[in-house]
């Protein structure tokens, strides 16, 4: 620990930070529109509807392929991200904007992606259904005369149940991606014990055991230096209620009462060693739905998004082509 203080000292000391949080060294070299997200050239990005979002192939192209063009091919694909949103949420840091770019664009071939977060300063007791209210806001300015696509990551599949079952008009189809209907024992004594490290400010901490949970190997180690440099140079997520607010939703989820009345096409996808939800879980969730499908990856948890993306990525893919 005293190594630990130490480095964030000497950080603090030479890389000051500003108002928007990245170190004044780094503003001064980097050119605004590379800081700001919502000017960034490289990728869409900014607000729809109170959520901050980064979009791929959203505006004009090098091919000239439009907007318009890819979504007469494919409707657009809407990511709703995990617990661990409000501790990196899209348009706060010009890294982690980068990282959800690079997931997107594994989707993003013929159809335009969004990453979606939830919006920063959530009102206290939201559940999850009211999250996939404000969700269905966003799809309406998106694609207001046409359905989309839904992926939604661990508790973001929980928000994409209500949201399916709520506003089917709005859905063509949707992935619970690593979602059953709710979690399982062991992913509630996990999020537990992720509040009662929030409830302490041991951001560092969650972000660790996330980072285990998500990679393998190299991958992992560089995901464990990255949480560091995070927390170090950050203090902590921007609004920390937020994280509170959606452990306890993410807790007192259940959807399997609205699982029959999700009738778009709906593709479960799971990991029979998923830190957060058993497999049988995700069996009956698939069989529970009206037009059912279901992924089971053998052996693999929630690192399927990053280390094993191959096989997780091929079910989405051929799921959304059909």
């Amino acid at each position: 620990m005293k190594t630990l203080e130490r480095l964030r000292k000497w950080l603090r000391e030479r890389l000051p930070q500003s108002r928007e949080g990245s170190p004044e060294w780094l503003r001064e070299r980097v050119p605004d529109q590379f800081q700001n997200p919502l000017s960034n050239p490289l990728w869409d990005s900014g607000e729809v509807a109170g959520h901050p979002y980064v979009g791929v192939n959203t505006t004009e192209s090098e091919d000239g392929a439009s907007d318009s063009e890819r979504r007469h091919r494919h409707p657009p694909l809407v990511v709703v991200p995990g617990l661990n949103d409000p501790l990196a949420r899209a348009g706060e840091h010009w890294w982690f904007d980068a990282l959800l770019v690079a997931f997107c664009r594994r989707f993003a071939e013929d159809r335009s992606v969004y990453a979606i977060s939830r919006p920063p300063r959530l009102p206290k007791k939201l559940t999850t259904r009211e999250m996939a209210t404000d969700y269905a806001d966003v799809l309406d300015t998106i694609a207001p005369d046409e359905p989309v696509d839904l992926l939604g990551l661990s508790m973001g599949g929980f928000v994409v149940q209500h949201l399916a079952a709520d506003s089917p008009e709005r859905v063509n189809r949707a992935v619970l991606g690593l979602a059953a209907h709710a979690l399982a024992d062991r992913g509630t004594a996990l999020v537990r014990r992720w509040q009662r490290y929030a409830d302490t400010g041991r951001w560092l901490a969650i972000e660790l055991e996330a980072a285990d949970l998500v990679a393998t190997g190299t991958v992992r180690r560089l995901g464990r230096l990255g949480a560091r440099g995070h927390v170090e140079l950050s203090d902590g997520p921007r609004a920390p209620a937020d994280f509170r607010v959606s452990a306890e939703a993410c807790l007192d989820h259940d959807g399997w009462a609205r699982l029959p009345e999700m009738t778009v096409p709906t593709l479960v996808v799971g990991g029979t060693a998923d830190p957060f939800f058993d497999a049988e879980q995700f069996r009956s969730t698939a069989a529970r739905l009206p037009d059912g499908s279901l992924s089971l990856l053998e052996g693999v948890g929630h690192e399927a998004v990053v280390s094993d993306h191959e096989v997780f990525d091929d079910s989405i893919r051929r799921f959304l082509a059909q």
